[in-house]
Formats: C-alpha cells, structure tokens, sequence
C-alpha cells in the first residue's frame, strides 16, 4: 500500500513540475526578445493596434509584438504602413469615428422610444451637423498618411519571416514593424528553426529597417 501511495505522489509532483516547465516555443521567443534587445530593437508584445492585422489575419485582434529601431538623428511624420502582397503600402493611421458619432446622435434623439429631436430651428441644427461633419472628414483627411515614400518598398527579408510581417510605423524618431515573432519560432511553421539562424534574421531585419529610415527620411538615394 504505502509503495503505491508513494508513486501516486511521486506522478503527482512529476505532473506538477511538467505543468510549470515552460514550453518550447516559450523558450525560443524569449531567446529571440534578447537577442533583439541586444541589437537595440526593444521588442515588446502589444494590443494588436486598430489598423494593423492581428490574430487570424483580423484587423486589431490579439496580440502582436513591436520591434522599435530608435534613431536619435531621424525625424519622421508619422506614416502607417501596411504589408501587402510582399510589399508596404501607406493607409490612415487613424480611425474613423463618423460613422459612431452619428449612431450616437440617432439613438440621443429617440430614447426612450419617443423622437426627442427638437423641432425649432431644425434648419440651424441641420447646418451645424453638416458643418460638424464636414470636420470631421478634414480631421481624418489630416491624419492619413503624408509622406509615401516607401509605397511599394518590397520587404525582402528571410523567407521563415517575411510571412509574419503585417505593419511599418514612422514616427518622430522611430520605425516600429510589427509582427507575430512567435509564429517564426513555432515548429509547424518553421521546422527548420535554429538560434543562430534567428539572430542572423534579426540582424537582416534591423538592416532593413535602417534602410527604410533611412529611405523615408531622404538621407539615401535608394
């Protein structure tokens, strides 16, 4: 009896060390986060931003990682990119929040069940939506993307990487990429995985960042 009892708690305590053990791919990203820091690409894993597309190819869903290239002599306008097909494509960094204001308003004026709309001066009202809108569209027009100079840019990176690519962001003095680092550590989608050959990539990817930069700012011929 005691024999058994003390197999049973010997499972049980194998059990509860295999639980805390971390996992492969746990381990091969966090290798792949150091290295980047040590090549000054501060990766860090964020929300998935609005604009950029995320878990299951979704536009702001999950999480993703940023990797940042700060670049203390660069000044960029802030600039959205988006990958597609193999190379970057300028979108609005901003989200347009019309349509939601206008929702809002409708659902104001009848709560209730009752059309609360005033009826007085419907003529002045209608002028001042319309006016109100008409800002709105300019606020969003201001804050699409102005300077395109890496539209069509091909991305050309490691074949186990570029897949994983979704988005470059410019601003002030840094050029964020953003991209899913746990799916190129991940066995089903890079079986061929080897540390060395990742810092390898990474050092590829931070040169391609710089020359983007560089690039965008006007400072190469490229």
């Amino acid at each position: 009896m005691g024999i058994w009892v003390a197999a049973v708690i010997g499972l049980f305590a194998l059990g509860c060390m295999m639980a805390l053990k971390p996992s492969v791919v746990e381990v091969r990203v966090d290798k792949l986060r150091m290295a980047a820091r040590r090549l000054d690409l501060n990766p860090k894993l964020i929300a998935c931003p609005s604009w950029v597309r995320g878990r299951q190819d979704e536009y702001g869903k999950g999480m993703i990682a940023q990797y940042s290239l700060i670049l203390d002599d660069y000044k960029f306008t802030e600039t959205c990119y988006e990958v597609h097909q193999g190379t970057l494509q300028p979108r609005s960094c901003a989200v347009d929040g019309t349509k939601q204001v206008d929702g809002a308003k409708r659902d104001d004026s009848k709560r209730d069940g009752h059309d609360n709309t005033p009826r007085r001066n419907d003529s002045a009202a209608a002028n001042k939506l319309a006016v109100t809108g008409s800002l709105q569209q300019q606020a969003v027009k201001r804050s699409t993307v102005i300077n395109q100079s890496l539209q069509d840019e091909p991305l050309q990176l490691p074949k186990q990487m570029q897949p994983l690519i979704k988005a470059v962001y410019l601003k002030a003095n840094s050029l964020v990429v953003f991209w899913h680092d746990t799916g190129y550590v991940q066995p089903k989608l890079n079986p061929d995985y080897d540390a060395k050959q990742a810092e390898q990539d990474l050092e590829v990817l931070k040169a391609k960042m710089l020359q983007w930069a560089q690039h965008a700012s006007g400072k190469s011929s490229q």
